[in-house]
């Protein structure tokens, strides 16, 4: 049965009550308020944003009455937003103030997007940040690899002994490890990973085609250094995807520092100072 106190005891309608009231003062203090921008229009391209939204998250087309039922959400959401605008609900508030301030960076890196860059700009963006993606020398050697668990004396001697055999062409087997014998081709970096910071490094000084002793984390090695490639450019086939992608978020960061410059020039910013002349 219909209770009319317990009805006014209602939190929801208390809310409701005061919503109107608060709504109702306004219009009369601001009668100008409401009379501009009451026509809502829901074009194609929005409609098409709605559907695509629904499909990316339920994975299908919606019917006829889901899309009436997005486009009535949407309607209403844009008609409380904008009476939300127009009753100021959104000064002060600073999640709202961070959100459109986001939303319009988005409206800037949408921009950049527009124009892919072409291989004349991909060049030139390559040529400028040469230290970002230029590729490590390449280090082909061989290894023989002796074990310094022991007495140092002890295999201080097995390595001169087997630096000798390999200088006479002997076939040099070395301690057993899970190292390989050769190496083709490995970056430095790898080499690293591998060896050590302090062995890449002695390779990297070992002159061609002499077996030398180089010291890693691992113990020692004679090495052989066989060939080097110098540390070289790529070509723009070689990094297009990801030239590509910086050259785009360099281009984004641009376009929203120049769009912010362009703004603020619009604005004239007063700030004031406490009683010291600080901020």
């Amino acid at each position: 049965m219909f209770n009319p106190k317990l009805w006014l005891r209602e939190p929801l309608v208390h809310f409701a009550v005061a919503g109107v009231a608060l709504f109702a003062l306004y219009s009369y203090l601001n009668p100008d308020a409401f009379v501009d921008d009451t026509t809502i229009v829901v074009d194609q391209a929005r409609i098409q944003q709605l559907r695509q939204r629904f499909m990316s998250t339920w994975q299908r087309e919606p019917t006829q009455q889901e899309l009436a039922g997005l486009v009535d959400s949407f309607v209403t959401e844009e008609v409380l937003y904008r009476q939300a605008m127009a009753l100021g609900l959104d000064a002060g508030d600073g999640v709202i103030r961070r959100r459109l301030s986001q939303k319009m960076e988005f409206i800037s890196l949408d921009a950049s997007a527009l124009s892919p860059p072409s291989d004349a700009e991909l060049t030139q963006f390559l040529q400028a940040h040469r230290s970002r993606y230029q590729l490590d020398a390449l280090f082909s050697f061989e290894q023989v690899y002796i074990n310094t668990d022991g007495p140092e004396a002890q295999w201080q001697q097995y390595l001169q002994d087997l630096q000798q055999q390999l200088l006479d062409g002997s076939e040099v087997v070395g301690d057993r490890s899970l190292l390989e014998r050769s190496y083709r081709q490995v970056p430095a970096y790898r080499m690293k990973a591998t060896f050590g910071e302090a062995f890449a490094q002695g390779v990297e000084e070992l002159a061609l085609n002499q077996w030398q002793p180089v010291a890693s984390g691992l113990g020692m090695h004679l090495v052989r250094l066989t060939a080097v490639v110098p540390p070289r450019l790529p070509e723009l086939a070689e990094v297009r995807d990801a030239l590509q992608r910086d050259w785009q978020d360099n281009k984004s960061r641009e376009v929203k520092a120049a769009m912010i410059d362009n703004l603020r020039r619009q604005y004239t910013v007063v700030i004031e100072a406490d009683r010291d002349g600080r901020i």
